[in-house]
């Protein structure tokens, strides 16, 4: 197959403009698929957030039949944002990172990666941080 690095998609995995990808990249809730806080109630120093994203650019670099265009990954609850809540200095390292071709799969990848990483919570709050607008042309 051939990767072209000027080839963008939209959600649908339809090629678009460089143009249309930077407009589309600006508005969250077409950028962001799904994202989810998991706390832990028992313990507030532990926590995940996992957040699945549409990427835009194929990140199979053309080795599969479709465009890997979505990714969900984990990560350690820290950062600016909460570290008022859990501790400043946590680690905000990936602890896992799938991609995806299709927007379902990439939802599915999401819902199974906040089914693990509940588990490893002793009390799990699971908070959806999903932004409210709906995606454009969807």
């Amino acid at each position: 197959m051939n990767f072209n690095l000027d080839v963008y998609y939209d959600r649908s995995g339809i090629p678009i403009s460089y143009e249309e990808f930077g407009r589309l990249f600006m508005i969250p809730g077409y950028r962001v698929v799904e994202q989810t806080v998991l706390a832990d109630a028992a313990d507030p120093t532990t926590g995940y957030d996992v957040s699945t994203v549409w990427l835009g650019i194929d990140h199979g670099w053309g080795s599969h039949e479709l465009p890997v265009i979505f990714e969900t990954m984990v990560f350690r609850l820290g950062g600016a944002e909460v570290d008022s809540v859990f501790g400043e200095g946590a680690n905000n390292s990936d602890l896992a990172c799938s991609r995806y071709s299709l927007e379902t799969e990439a939802q599915e990848g999401h819902a199974l990666y906040v089914v693990e990483y509940s588990l490893k919570l002793t009390d799990p709050v699971i908070m959806d941080r999903t932004p409210l607008t709906e995606p454009e042309g969807s």
